[in-house]
Protein backbone atom coordinates (compact mmCIF):
# COMPACT_ATOMS: atom_id res chain seq x y z
CA UNK A 1 0.00 0.00 0.00
CA UNK A 2 3.02 2.29 0.53
CA UNK A 3 3.63 4.78 -2.16
CA UNK A 4 6.80 3.64 -4.52
CA UNK A 5 9.81 4.97 -3.21
CA UNK A 6 11.62 5.60 -6.60
CA UNK A 7 15.01 4.13 -5.29
CA UNK A 8 16.83 1.54 -3.17
CA UNK A 9 15.44 1.45 0.43
CA UNK A 10 17.45 3.09 2.86
CA UNK A 11 17.98 0.69 5.66
CA UNK A 12 19.78 3.28 7.77
CA UNK A 13 16.11 4.63 9.14
CA UNK A 14 14.59 1.08 9.56
CA UNK A 15 15.01 0.58 12.94
CA UNK A 16 14.21 4.22 13.58
CA UNK A 17 10.41 6.19 14.18
CA UNK A 18 12.36 9.20 12.70
CA UNK A 19 11.16 8.89 9.34
CA UNK A 20 7.35 6.93 10.27
CA UNK A 21 5.54 10.30 9.58
CA UNK A 22 6.94 10.30 6.10
CA UNK A 23 5.77 6.45 5.73
CA UNK A 24 2.34 7.00 7.26
CA UNK A 25 2.09 10.00 5.03
CA UNK A 26 2.03 7.57 1.62
CA UNK A 27 -0.81 5.46 3.20
CA UNK A 28 -4.65 5.55 1.41
CA UNK A 29 -6.12 5.50 4.43
CA UNK A 30 -9.24 4.40 2.74
CA UNK A 31 -7.28 1.30 0.92
CA UNK A 32 -6.28 0.22 4.45
CA UNK A 33 -9.45 0.34 6.39
CA UNK A 34 -10.63 -2.02 3.17
CA UNK A 35 -8.02 -4.09 2.82
CA UNK A 36 -8.00 -4.81 7.44
CA UNK A 37 -12.25 -5.40 7.03
CA UNK A 38 -10.67 -8.21 4.14
CA UNK A 39 -8.50 -9.67 6.12
CA UNK A 40 -10.76 -9.94 9.41
CA UNK A 41 -13.91 -10.63 7.04
CA UNK A 42 -15.90 -13.74 9.60
CA UNK A 43 -16.43 -17.22 8.10
CA UNK A 44 -19.34 -19.58 9.58
CA UNK A 45 -16.78 -22.62 8.97
CA UNK A 46 -14.08 -20.75 10.86
CA UNK A 47 -16.24 -19.84 13.73
CA UNK A 48 -17.76 -22.92 14.29
CA UNK A 49 -14.43 -24.22 14.71
CA UNK A 50 -12.89 -21.80 16.74
CA UNK A 51 -15.91 -21.74 19.01
CA UNK A 52 -15.83 -25.53 19.36
CA UNK A 53 -12.65 -25.92 20.23
CA UNK A 54 -12.96 -23.17 23.25
CA UNK A 55 -16.25 -24.89 24.53
CA UNK A 56 -15.14 -28.58 24.24
CA UNK A 57 -12.00 -27.63 26.12
CA UNK A 58 -14.50 -25.17 28.62
CA UNK A 59 -16.96 -27.95 29.38
CA UNK A 60 -13.75 -30.73 29.74
CA UNK A 61 -16.07 -33.20 32.47
CA UNK A 62 -19.40 -31.30 32.19
CA UNK A 63 -21.98 -33.81 31.14
CA UNK A 64 -25.53 -32.12 30.00
CA UNK A 65 -26.61 -35.16 28.49
CA UNK A 66 -30.60 -35.20 28.96
CA UNK A 67 -30.44 -31.55 30.37
CA UNK A 68 -32.56 -28.34 29.15
CA UNK A 69 -30.74 -25.14 27.88
CA UNK A 70 -32.26 -21.96 27.80
CA UNK A 71 -30.46 -19.10 25.70
CA UNK A 72 -31.02 -15.63 26.33
CA UNK A 73 -30.80 -12.81 23.06
CA UNK A 74 -30.78 -15.91 21.15
CA UNK A 75 -30.48 -14.51 17.71
CA UNK A 76 -30.85 -17.77 15.98
CA UNK A 77 -29.39 -19.82 18.72
CA UNK A 78 -25.76 -20.66 17.60
CA UNK A 79 -24.74 -21.80 21.54
CA UNK A 80 -27.57 -23.72 21.64
CA UNK A 81 -28.19 -25.81 18.55
CA UNK A 82 -24.10 -27.02 19.11
CA UNK A 83 -25.43 -27.93 22.84
CA UNK A 84 -28.16 -29.50 21.68
CA UNK A 85 -26.04 -31.21 19.10
CA UNK A 86 -23.06 -32.21 21.51
CA UNK A 87 -24.85 -33.59 24.12
CA UNK A 88 -28.46 -34.06 22.53
CA UNK A 89 -30.34 -31.36 24.82
CA UNK A 90 -33.44 -30.12 24.98
CA UNK A 91 -33.39 -26.16 24.15
CA UNK A 92 -35.38 -22.97 23.99
CA UNK A 93 -34.55 -19.75 22.50
CA UNK A 94 -35.74 -16.06 23.70
CA UNK A 95 -35.43 -13.28 21.45
CA UNK A 96 -37.39 -10.43 20.11
CA UNK A 97 -35.49 -10.32 16.98
CA UNK A 98 -38.09 -10.88 13.71
CA UNK A 99 -35.26 -11.14 11.37
CA UNK A 100 -32.92 -13.70 13.94
CA UNK A 101 -36.14 -15.22 14.10
CA UNK A 102 -37.04 -15.75 10.30
CA UNK A 103 -33.47 -16.53 9.88
CA UNK A 104 -33.63 -19.77 12.71
CA UNK A 105 -36.93 -21.13 10.44
CA UNK A 106 -35.32 -20.76 7.46
CA UNK A 107 -32.20 -23.06 8.43
CA UNK A 108 -31.97 -26.52 7.49
CA UNK A 109 -30.59 -28.00 10.62
CA UNK A 110 -31.34 -31.31 12.46
CA UNK A 111 -31.66 -29.74 15.96
CA UNK A 112 -34.13 -27.08 15.32
CA UNK A 113 -36.49 -30.71 16.02
CA UNK A 114 -35.58 -30.61 20.00
CA UNK A 115 -35.84 -26.58 20.23
CA UNK A 116 -38.66 -24.19 20.40
CA UNK A 117 -38.15 -20.44 19.99
CA UNK A 118 -40.07 -17.61 21.91
CA UNK A 119 -40.42 -14.14 20.86
CA UNK A 120 -39.79 -12.06 23.98
CA UNK A 121 -37.14 -9.69 25.16
CA UNK A 122 -35.23 -11.41 28.03
CA UNK A 123 -35.91 -9.69 30.92
CA UNK A 124 -39.34 -9.56 30.34
CA UNK A 125 -40.06 -13.26 29.46
CA UNK A 126 -41.24 -15.48 32.73
CA UNK A 127 -41.84 -19.25 33.10
CA UNK A 128 -42.08 -21.15 35.58
CA UNK A 129 -39.98 -23.71 34.51
CA UNK A 130 -36.48 -24.14 35.55
CA UNK A 131 -33.33 -25.09 33.28
CA UNK A 132 -30.62 -27.14 33.80
CA UNK A 133 -27.99 -24.45 31.69
CA UNK A 134 -29.09 -20.83 30.70
CA UNK A 135 -26.73 -19.21 28.47
CA UNK A 136 -25.90 -16.48 26.27
CA UNK A 137 -23.71 -15.76 23.92
CA UNK A 138 -22.11 -11.70 23.17
CA UNK A 139 -25.13 -10.61 25.08
CA UNK A 140 -24.32 -9.15 28.49
CA UNK A 141 -21.42 -6.95 27.77
CA UNK A 142 -24.15 -4.56 25.98
CA UNK A 143 -25.80 -3.65 29.54
CA UNK A 144 -23.87 -1.35 31.29
CA UNK A 145 -25.91 -2.83 34.99
CA UNK A 146 -24.51 -5.88 35.27
CA UNK A 147 -27.22 -7.20 38.39
CA UNK A 148 -30.04 -6.78 35.79
CA UNK A 149 -28.77 -8.95 33.10
CA UNK A 150 -27.12 -11.63 35.48
CA UNK A 151 -30.34 -11.65 37.40
CA UNK A 152 -32.27 -12.50 33.88
CA UNK A 153 -29.99 -15.44 33.38
CA UNK A 154 -30.15 -16.59 36.94
CA UNK A 155 -33.61 -16.42 37.85
CA UNK A 156 -34.24 -19.23 35.48
CA UNK A 157 -31.87 -22.15 36.64
CA UNK A 158 -32.72 -24.76 38.80
CA UNK A 159 -30.80 -25.31 41.64
CA UNK A 160 -27.30 -26.35 41.12
CA UNK A 161 -27.71 -25.45 37.39
CA UNK A 162 -24.86 -23.94 35.34
CA UNK A 163 -24.49 -20.63 33.52
CA UNK A 164 -22.43 -20.29 30.49
CA UNK A 165 -21.38 -16.90 28.98
CA UNK A 166 -19.88 -16.38 26.41
CA UNK A 167 -18.54 -12.73 25.26
CA UNK A 168 -15.32 -11.14 23.02
CA UNK A 169 -12.60 -10.43 25.14
CA UNK A 170 -10.58 -6.96 25.77
CA UNK A 171 -7.37 -7.84 23.19
CA UNK A 172 -5.68 -5.61 20.21
CA UNK A 173 -7.11 -8.08 17.46
CA UNK A 174 -10.57 -7.42 19.35
CA UNK A 175 -10.20 -3.67 19.29
CA UNK A 176 -8.76 -3.34 16.11
CA UNK A 177 -11.49 -5.44 14.31
CA UNK A 178 -14.37 -3.20 16.25
CA UNK A 179 -12.75 -0.33 14.81
CA UNK A 180 -12.68 -1.54 11.46
CA UNK A 181 -16.43 -2.58 11.63
CA UNK A 182 -17.93 0.58 13.38
CA UNK A 183 -21.58 -1.05 12.07
CA UNK A 184 -21.33 -3.13 14.78
CA UNK A 185 -20.66 -0.72 17.44
CA UNK A 186 -23.86 1.48 17.38
CA UNK A 187 -25.14 0.63 20.14
CA UNK A 188 -23.72 -0.08 23.87
CA UNK A 189 -20.89 -2.32 24.59
CA UNK A 190 -17.93 -3.54 26.70
CA UNK A 191 -14.94 -5.26 26.46
CA UNK A 192 -13.30 -7.33 29.26
CA UNK A 193 -9.67 -9.17 30.22
CA UNK A 194 -10.34 -12.20 31.18
CA UNK A 195 -9.35 -11.17 35.07
CA UNK A 196 -12.28 -8.33 34.75
CA UNK A 197 -14.95 -10.68 33.54
CA UNK A 198 -13.83 -13.39 36.56
CA UNK A 199 -13.91 -10.11 38.73
CA UNK A 200 -17.71 -8.85 36.97
CA UNK A 201 -18.86 -12.63 38.14
CA UNK A 202 -17.92 -13.34 41.10
CA UNK A 203 -19.18 -9.37 42.22
CA UNK A 204 -22.57 -10.98 40.81
CA UNK A 205 -22.44 -13.68 43.76
CA UNK A 206 -21.47 -16.32 41.35
CA UNK A 207 -19.34 -19.19 41.48
CA UNK A 208 -16.85 -19.21 38.23
CA UNK A 209 -15.98 -22.83 37.87
CA UNK A 210 -13.68 -22.24 34.70
CA UNK A 211 -13.10 -19.71 31.97
CA UNK A 212 -11.26 -20.45 28.45
CA UNK A 213 -10.30 -18.04 25.83
CA UNK A 214 -10.23 -18.41 22.40
CA UNK A 215 -8.20 -17.50 19.67
CA UNK A 216 -7.89 -17.80 15.96
CA UNK A 217 -10.78 -15.48 15.03
CA UNK A 218 -11.82 -12.61 13.45
CA UNK A 219 -11.56 -11.13 17.28
CA UNK A 220 -10.92 -12.93 20.06
CA UNK A 221 -13.03 -14.31 22.59
CA UNK A 222 -13.86 -15.70 25.86
CA UNK A 223 -16.14 -18.25 27.93
CA UNK A 224 -17.05 -19.01 31.66
CA UNK A 225 -19.68 -21.47 33.17
CA UNK A 226 -20.62 -20.79 36.66
CA UNK A 227 -22.84 -21.28 39.44
CA UNK A 228 -24.27 -19.45 41.98
CA UNK A 229 -21.69 -19.30 44.98
CA UNK A 230 -24.37 -19.90 47.73
CA UNK A 231 -24.56 -23.21 46.45
CA UNK A 232 -23.01 -26.20 47.60
CA UNK A 233 -21.11 -27.95 44.74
Amino acid sequence: MLADSGGEFDWSGYFSRMRAEDYLGRLDPLAVLLHLRAELGESRPQFTFVVTRMLRSLLRGIDFRGQRVLELGAGTGFLTRWLVSEYGMEGRLVDNNTEARRAFDAMDDHTKDRIDYVMSDLFTYASAERHDVVCSFGVIEHFADKTDILRAHTKHLREGGMLLLLVPMDTPLSRVYYEVYPELNLGYRELWTVAEFKEILVGQGLEVVRVETSRGYSYDMMGAVCRRAKEEK
